[in-house]
């Protein structure tokens, strides 16, 4: 279960017209769930806005529930997110995405994972072109996942 809420507001792009108006949305997941998380500062190049802490989910949880959403929903952004923390260097841990996709009574399948796939190649370049300064082609970023999906697939 999920709460969520939005604001609009008019920055600086705002321009008088409703869709020029800038938003901000939380989701707050109410799922009874632990999950390893740490400390960030997050520091800007604007000087009148000073740094600050947040609390994020731990690289490995976010990989696990990037993985967890891939199935649900299959979106091109998912498999960007799994893409880009692999190539950080986060690694999945197979027990992690198992328990993320308990919580929705889902398996990781190879058939699962093909339907997933499939919806996300669908939509990748509608979806990913217009936010990415360097579009990245569907080919290149299923060939440097090939070995995440082995590691997950239950034997």
């Amino acid at each position: 279960m999920v709460a969520a809420l939005s604001n609009h507001y008019q920055g600086p792009l705002y321009d008088g017209r409703d869709r020029t108006k800038g938003k901000v949305r939380v989701d707050i997941s109410l799922r009874q769930e632990n999950v390893e998380t740490r400390r960030d500062l997050v520091s800007s190049e604007y000087d009148d806005i000073r740094p600050f802490v947040v609390t994020v989910l731990s690289p490995e949880h976010l990989l696990a529930e990037k993985v967890r959403a891939l199935l649900m929903r299959a979106k091109p952004r998912d498999l960007y997110d799994i893409w880009l923390l692999t190539m950080q260097g986060v690694r999945p841990a197979r027990d992690l995405v198992a328990g993320k996709l308990a919580l929705y009574e889902i398996e990781f399948t190879p058939s699962a994972l093909e339907a997933a796939l499939s919806q996300a190649q669908a939509d990748w370049e509608r979806d990913l072109r217009p936010l990415l300064p360097q579009y990245l082609r569907w080919e290149d970023v299923a060939e440097k996942l090939r070995g995440l999906w082995v590691s997950l697939i239950d034997r």
